[in-house]
């Protein structure tokens, strides 16, 4: 079920593109909220990394959920951060 307000990282996408939408959003509402799970996980990181060397100290982010999901066959991780511009 897709929860409102937050970017939900997904398989593929470019972790340059994530990162300047990251940026924008940032910019625009001064905070976002992203969701990643299992190997969307890398990606979300290495986006975040991508805009905090574009933002450098102004981008603040904070993990806001870890779930771990160690049951079934898939074992993914869910993941929730959330990053915001420093006023």
């Amino acid at each position: 079920m897709p929860q409102r307000g937050f970017i939900r990282v997904r398989d593929g996408v470019n972790p340059e593109d994530l990162a300047i939408t990251l940026v924008v959003e940032c910019k625009e509402r001064g905070r976002v909220r992203l969701r990643a799970v299992g190997s969307e996980v890398c990606t979300l990181f290495e986006s975040l990394r991508i805009a905090q060397e574009t933002l450098g100290r102004q981008l603040k982010i904070k993990i806001l959920d870890i779930k771990p999901n160690f049951s079934g066959p898939t074992r993914e991780t869910e993941i929730i951060v959330e990053a915001s511009l420093d006023e």
